[in-house]
């Protein structure tokens, strides 16, 4: 990953780190819901929103969301609808390829439109949940180790003052969770831990069916999990990792990628100008 200290030209850069986070992000909360046998996506084959949900960054800006995904399928075959039967004549005079096709790009055409408007998507509060119990669930385990986050907050203090400044940085809590689910040393055992505490939730929920093996099943598994993560912590060797810049990566909320995606283009030169400035 690039270094932190961007000067406001590099700000192309920045937006391709926060959408590798978001991707991240978005791989995660899958990746522990399906260790928890969870239902991953509806019939049309979108991640649900227990998973993976629209969000707003501050409450101040959470309302006046009129229009959901939902609302937007309803709009784009209604649209469709009045647009063949305003066409039915010409249509019917066409090959069954033509047609298809018509139809294919009409659709297409909303959808990458729909795909390029800017939207906050997240991890659900339901993931993120399990997520910030998983990190209270190993802390102990990463006391004296490079993954001690008090020892880590104290030397890159300084770090995180200057650079809450110009860069999205999360708060304290959330950028604890993020780094142990985005760092690629310990994620795998994270998520696996994540999946598994969020299976056994699952399993105690009052009035949910669950037999006392599967309860112990979960809970075995568990315990193996933690049990690894326990050997690889003890063998880790971060000897060759980066530096203070390239950890505090793993501390960047993603949810401000739109601002810093308009910043770039406006900074951007113009073709002319990058021509007049060649020698």
């Amino acid at each position: 990953m690039p270094h932190l200290r961007l000067p406001a030209a590099e700000n192309s850069v920045l937006v391709g780190v926060l959408r590798c986070l978001k991707q991240t992000d978005f791989n995660v909360a899958i990746d522990i819901a399906a260790h928890a046998n969870q239902k991953l996506r509806d019939k049309l084959g979108n991640v649900l929103t227990d998973i993976w949900t629209r969000n707003s960054s501050d409450a101040d800006a959470a309302s006046g969301q009129l229009t959901s995904h939902e609302d937007i399928q309803t709009y784009m075959k209604e649209m469709l609808r009045e647009h063949i039967d305003t066409n039915k004549s010409v249509l019917l005079k066409c090959d069954n390829d033509t047609l298809c096709t018509w139809i294919l790009g009409f659709v297409t055409s909303w959808e990458l439109q729909y795909k390029d408007s800017p939207s906050k998507y997240d991890i659900s509060e339901n993931i993120l949940s399990v997520m910030t119990e998983s990190v209270q669930y190993v802390t102990p385990y990463m006391q004296g180790t490079a993954f001690d986050v008090a020892v880590r907050e104290t030397r890159l203090a300084a770090d995180i003052r200057e650079l809450r400044e110009t860069l999205p940085l999360l708060d304290r809590d959330g950028a604890v969770v993020r780094f142990y689910f985005r760092h690629p040393r310990i994620a795998r055992y994270m998520v696996l831990i994540a999946g598994k505490l969020l299976q056994k939730r699952e399993c105690n929920r009052s009035g949910s069916y669950c037999s006392t093996r599967q309860r112990a099943d979960v809970a075995r598994e568990l315990d193996r999990v933690v049990c690894d993560l326990k050997f690889k912590m003890q063998a880790l060797d971060l000897s060759e990792d980066g530096g203070p810049d390239e950890w505090l990566l793993y501390a960047l909320d993603h949810r401000n990628i739109d601002r810093f995606v308009a910043r770039a283009r406006r900074e951007a030169p113009r073709v002319g100008e990058t021509e007049a400035a060649a020698p």
